[in-house]
């Protein structure tokens, strides 16, 4: 339990620390200033997924994982770090001509050192993972936090518009992984072994593409909006999907770096199964509840946190948060998956969701933003129906236990619709 709490305080922190820069910078910055890093968001993070490639959770599953191993992960992160920023460099010019948008391959550029700074510290990050030293990863998350937040505020009042977001992240992600060499003091060997290489990436390789197309499915909107409206109404897209993220980001952090270590410790599949089902209705059960209390009051929510100028935000606000209802449930399944080692059975289910997800959304741009949103609550509601499914012919998770599991986190749902209207 102990292991939760401090899981939960530096998740917490971190979503603390997103809510000060919102409800600061928000106040110095403009719609326009968020649009341009909305833009780059999917850019991003692709290359920090490609990067890791979903080799670390490959080591947190591995019992016996040794130097070599971590050795192989380092060498393989720092390698196509390069490789990808060399690519997000050529492009950005043809993309910044897309957009039309002059500037955008210069921010482009400079945001995407990011990933590199990013996979000097997968390992280090993975081993903290791996051993459960979530107080140390708690500390370090608040320091880089604060020293970001303080620097893009700094940036901010001197009017250097959104290369303070810029800024911000890339003084976090360096202040993290210096903290972590610091604290895990792992440092890497000069080997690469083929056969560590072929086991964690065949591991690693499906969660890879489900991850990409995630990731695609999830930010393509913020792509689109540039295209067909402004960079003004991608702002406002923009600081609602921060928002909405807020309840997501905690979810998935806990459920990735606890409960999926913990399901990995267990014996047989029984074992798993009966914590997999707890570990559903808890997490359920609180997310649920407050998502739905946060729909009802997403006009209060940009009010106080953004100012009265962002008030068009509360369209999209509203919107995403009926979608956080099955991105949660979907989170907790996918984590049961990868302790089950069946990963081809979470790209699976993702490229379906995907493909159901892009067509509902492309189909609506036509019509309009409106549209295109609520394409994606759709395609996220019936994408949970595929995974109940996958869920039952995988680990003989019946039916009647999982509706039954789910009976109380919905109940509380309809009550918290019904408190709130």
């Amino acid at each position: 339990m102990n292991k939760y709490l401090w899981a939960l305080i530096e998740t917490g922190s971190t979503v603390l620390f997103q809510f000060l820069s919102v409800i600061i910078l928000s106040r110095l910055l403009s719609p326009s200033d968020y649009g341009m890093i909305g833009m780059m968001t999917i850019f991003i993070t692709i290359g920090n997924i490609f990067v890791d490639a979903g080799m670390g959770s490959a080591l947190i599953k591995k019992h016996n994982a040794d130097s070599v191993d971590y050795s192989t992960l380092f060498w393989f992160n720092l390698a196509a770090s390069l490789i990808l920023y060399i690519f997000f460099y050529v492009i950005a010019y043809f993309l910044s001509d897309f957009y039309q948008i002059s500037e955008f391959a210069t921010c482009l550029r400079v945001y995407s050192l990011f990933i590199i700074i990013s996979a000097l510290g997968v390992v280090q990050n993975t081993q903290l993972n791996k051993d459960l030293r979530f107080k140390e990863m708690a500390v370090i998350s608040v320091l880089a936090n604060i020293v970001g937040l303080i620097v893009a505020v700094v940036m901010a009042l001197k009017g250097l518009g959104y290369w303070c977001l810029i800024v911000q992240q890339l003084v976090y992600i360096s202040l993290r992984v210096l903290l972590q060499f610091i604290i895990n003091r792992y440092i890497p060997q000069m080997v690469i072994s083929k056969s560590s290489f072929l086991y964690q990436i065949g591991f690693g390789g499906n969660i890879l593409i489900s991850n990409i197309i995630n990731v695609i499915y999830n930010n393509i909107i913020s792509s689109i909006i540039p295209k067909v409206g402004t960079l003004t109404q991608n702002g406002y897209y923009t600081q609602a999907s921060k928002i909405q993220h807020v309840p997501i980001t905690i979810i998935q952090s806990i459920t990735d770096r606890v409960l999926f270590p913990v399901l990995s410790k267990c014996q047989t599949d029984y074992e798993l199964l009966q914590k997999a089902r707890k570990s559903l209705k808890a997490i359920l059960i609180i997310s649920f509840a407050f998502i739905s209390l946060c729909t009802f009051l997403s006009q209060y929510i940009i009010l106080v946190l953004l100012g009265k100028e962002w008030i068009e935000a509360t369209f999209y606000l509203k919107i995403l948060f009926l979608a956080g209802f099955g991105t949660c449930y979907q989170y907790v399944v996918r984590n049961i998956f990868k302790s089950l080692a069946k990963t081809k059975l979470i790209l699976l289910t993702e490229i379906a969701k995907a493909v159901l997800g892009v067509i509902l959304i492309l189909l609506s741009v036509s019509n309009g933003i409106e549209f295109m949103l609520w394409g994606f609550v759709i395609s996220t509601i019936v994408s949970s129906l595929l995974y109940i499914y996958a869920l039952k012919h995988s680990c003989n998770y019946l039916y009647k236990y999982q509706f039954k599991d789910m009976f109380y986190p919905v109940l509380i749902q309809i009550m918290s619709f019904i408190f709130a209207f």
